[in-house]
């Protein structure tokens, strides 16, 4: 699969979007900590990022993973209509056919492979 090529709006777009998220919405969800636990744990390895959330009381089967290019998003039904909602944004784009999630002991796992770039030979003509 190509890399999507990024552009400077597009970077822009993604670093705007992470400033209001984690700069001035997150702030306002404070009170949602109880349902995370704390705040989510990343861990940057060569070809791959594990983010580690701390849910419980969370049934599982209710929990909405989404993945988009660079960003990650995770949602938890709390009642009916009200949900909480959690994302990030990553500087390696996430290869989203390979993420996987696991749930041990109330604490949700999220692998998601880095996106792999790939050498292109210059052919002479």
């Amino acid at each position: 699969m190509p890399r999507p090529v990024i552009t400077m709006l597009d970077e822009f777009e993604r670093v705007f979007d992470e400033f209001f998220n984690d700069l001035l919405i997150n702030r306002w969800r404070r009170g949602t900590e109880g349902v995370f636990g704390a705040p989510a744990r990343v861990t940057d390895l060569p070809d791959r990022y594990e983010v580690r959330f701390a849910a419980k009381g969370v049934d599982p089967e209710k929990v909405d993973i989404e993945i988009d290019g660079q960003r990650l998003k995770v949602k938890i039904p709390l009642e009916p209509g009200e949900q909480i909602t959690s994302s990030m944004g990553f500087i390696e784009t996430i290869d989203g056919p390979n993420v996987t999630a696991n749930w041990s002991n109330g604490t949700l796992i999220i692998t998601l492979p880095k996106l792999k770039g790939r050498r292109i030979a210059l052919k002479k003509s």
